[in-house]
Parts: C-alpha cells; sequence; structure tokens
C-alpha cells in the first residue's frame, strides 16, 4: 500500500474493529478509540454499512507509515501499529 493513497479494505466484523484482521503492508493495526469497551467494538456510524460480516474500509496510510485511518460512512478512526505491550485479543 502506498502512503497517501486510498484503498478499500474489507475486514470482518465478527471481533469487532478495534484491530484490523488484516495486516496492511506487514503490519497489525489497533485503534485506541475503542478505548476497553469490548472485545466486539465497532464505532455507530459504522453498523449501517456491515454486509454479511463485513464492512468496506477506505484506509490510507500516513506518510510515515505510523498511522492509518480507516473510514465508512463519513466518520474516520485512527489505528497505530500493534505493539508488544498491547493487551492479547480474546475474541471466540
Amino acid at each position: 500500500m502506498i502512503p497517501g493513497e486510498s484503498y478499500v479494505l474489507r475486514v470482518g466484523t465478527h471481533c469487532g474493529v478495534e484491530r484490523l484482521g488484516l495486516p496492511v503492508n506487514g503490519v497489525f493495526w489497533i485503534t485506541d478509540e475503542a478505548g476497553a469497551t469490548s472485545t466486539d467494538w465497532l464505532p455507530a456510524q459504522w453498523l449501517a454499512s456491515v454486509d454479511d460480516g463485513l464492512i468496506p474500509l477506505t484506509i490510507m496510510l500516513s506518510a510515515d507509515r505510523s498511522e492509518l485511518n480507516a473510514e465508512v460512512a463519513g466518520h474516520a478512526v485512527a489505528y497505530r501499529p500493534i505493539a508488544d505491550t498491547d493487551p492479547e485479543e480474546f475474541c471466540a
């Protein structure tokens, strides 16, 4: 993925979107916006865009590759690379 260009990434929503289930440029991503709410976090503005358990995210990687922005229905969420200090994901 080229920084500054937008792409559409279809992501599963079974475990929410606090973490993107697919790597982008070999990196897995997490948002701090979800906080400690639950393992199935999904912005309310994105709910209507879920179709058959998938959501199409318009994503863009920052120039320095330290942030990935995902947008759906005019609502953007910032993601950062998952760090070793982030808790493990537990979703059944």
